[in-house]
């Protein structure tokens, strides 16, 4: 690794652990390995939490990809999003557990990459689960994931729904119906997204207490009309 990839991962984990609550155990991590993180609270307000530990490993996961660094070079990481595992009792680690998702941009500031890992909040670890390659010609390249801010979800909700403004909304994601790669099923044709943690929909609770969720596409959604199985 040359100096200027040193000094620019440096930078970046320096810039993230006086941003960050509270340091954890960090260690090294390759794909498929999992590394010790900081506990992140349960709460409404813990979805944009990050911690040295978790920038840290999600950084040495990266730069540990030859094929993406030799492609792209010098990178930097946006701040990782927390996806909430939604309707998942499918005793499948994937799908039962909460996601940590992340974009990469390069020096231009173009994004050319997303990162996927699975967070076990039961052993505060996180493990690479999977990543995909964004083009210049993705309207992705130029927003930082989620692409979408809840303020404009909401915005889609606010003459529909009356939200209950003590609960913050989640990005969620959840086990969809296997029939959604069948293209003569009419499962195949959701466009709401959710159906991946680097997919995700918005959540939000009504006055009314029931669920709301503002998909990909823009649309209002509540829980039955997702396309959600127990057996993925």
């Amino acid at each position: 690794m040359n100096n200027s990839k040193k000094y620019c991962i440096l930078f970046m984990l320096l810039l993230f652990s006086l941003l960050s609550t509270a340091c954890g155990t960090t260690g090294a991590n390759a794909a498929g390995t999992t590394t010790k993180a900081t506990s992140t609270p349960r709460g409404p307000s813990s979805a944009m939490l990050t911690t040295t530990a978790l920038v840290t490993s999600i950084t040495t996961t990266i730069t540990s990809n030859d094929d993406f660094m030799a492609m792209h070079g010098d990178t930097t990481i946006d701040t990782p999003t927390l996806i909430r595992a939604y309707a998942a009792h499918t005793g499948k680690d994937f799908y039962d557990n909460d996601h940590w998702v992340v974009s990469v941009r390069d020096t231009s500031g173009v994004r050319r990459g997303i990162f996927d890992f699975v967070y076990e909040r039961a052993t505060k670890s996180i493990r690479f689960s999977s990543s995909g390659a964004i083009t210049q010609q993705d309207p992705h390249s130029q927003v930082p994931f989620p692409y979408t801010t809840a303020a404009q979800a909401q915005k889609v909700l606010q003459h529909k729904v009356k939200i209950n403004a003590g609960i913050q909304p989640e990005l969620i994601f959840f086990p969809i119906d296997a029939n959604f790669t069948n293209r003569n099923s009419p499962i195949s044709q959701w466009s709401g997204g959710g159906n991946s943690p680097m997919n995700p929909m918005w959540h939000f609770v009504g006055a009314d207490g029931h669920d709301y969720l503002v998909g990909t596409d823009m649309k209002v959604y509540t829980k039955k009309d997702l396309p959600i199985t127990t057996n993925p």
